[in-house]
């Protein structure tokens, strides 16, 4: 397919910025016209010059200004027919983008839309929708730009670990059992930075993860976290569970990081990296190989592409 585009408006409901905010760094030729008065997920601010917030109700823009929908058809859950409504009268070209579990709901209106790609950034949720029987999904991960760009230094010999809300009340509440067994036996040579508690723009973060000689990643239950592809963006040696989840696809034992069984171990491997720099930068070496056959920005961008010429070139 052409690598060149011939759109020009994506237009998003009000969604998760970070989100628009990767595609936005991908596609500096494109405008991305953010809209709605209610959140249908996690907002934030655009980062982006090219993303445009406009705070209007979602049902009275007009769509037919616009060359692209992406949809994110998990919004049904969050608003239920609200969304269904709307969403159902758009006309242009659509792109269904980061749903979740496959519940009767957003079955119902996926049934109307199977001919649209469909993206995850999870092998996990991807599966859940194939065994339901639909097989047009794609895997397209979308790492920060200036993630990947980084350099990594190592410099704070300390482990790092993110999650928002991780000690309180949520919906994957395993999902912290390892950040926090981990606390526990070593205390503050894990720091496990709560973005729900302690805002930091892109630029602290990047400097944050540059800066720490490990990632951990805690989860089990969920697809891929934002965080793990900070970290393995900049090539962060890596720690996670022992377990089939599309983490421990990205780790390779003692190459470019660790597979534990517990916190114990975890923290075994931790101390390793703290006191061994060089085991440490011999592991981010190999963990920016991997980066850079997964997740170079270039190679995100084709893919994107490839699925935005298909559904618009059928206009």
């Amino acid at each position: 397919m052409s690598m060149e585009l011939k759109i020009k408006r994506v237009l998003f409901p009000m969604y998760h910025m970070y989100v628009v905010d990767r595609l936005a760094e991908l596609f500096p030729e494109l405008d991305f016209y953010v809209i709605g008065k209610g959140r249908f997920g996690d907002f934030g601010f655009p980062k982006s010059r090219n993303v445009y917030v406009i705070y209007k109700d979602f049902k009275t823009v007009s769509s037919e200004k616009f060359d692209l929908f992406i949809d994110p058809v998990e919004a049904i859950n969050w608003n239920g027919e609200e969304y269904y409504q709307i969403a159902t009268k758009i006309t242009i070209p659509r792109i269904l983008k980061n749903a979740f579990s496959p519940k009767p709901r957003m079955l119902e209106y996926y049934e109307r839309y199977k001919e649209c790609p469909f993206v995850f950034e999870s092998e996990t949720y991807s599966r859940e929708w194939r065994r339901v029987g639909f097989n047009n999904i794609h895997i397209i991960y979308n790492p920060a730009i200036s993630y990947y760009n980084a350099k990594w230094k190592g410099n704070i010999p300390k482990a790092l670990g993110v999650f928002n809300y991780y000690k309180k009340n949520r919906d994957f509440k395993e999902d912290s059992k390892l950040l926090l067994e981990i606390e526990n036996i070593i205390g503050k040579t894990i720091y496990i930075h709560d973005g729900s508690e302690y805002f930091l723009s892109e630029e602290g973060m990047v400097k944050l993860f540059s800066s720490m000689r490990c990632y951990v990643e805690g989860s089990f239950l969920r697809g891929i976290t934002n965080a793990f592809l900070q970290a393995v963006s900049i090539g962060m040696p890596t720690i996670v569970l022992d377990k089939d989840t599309d983490y421990a696809k990205f780790i390779k034992n003692d190459y470019n990081g660790f597979k534990v069984k517990n916190g114990e171990e975890a923290c075994e491997k931790i101390k390793e990296l703290i006191d061994d720099f060089q085991l440490a930068k011999r592991m981010h070496l190999n963990m920016k190989k991997v980066a850079r056959e997964r997740l170079e920005p270039s190679k995100i961008r084709e893919k994107w592409i490839n699925l935005i010429n298909e559904v618009t070139c059928r206009r």
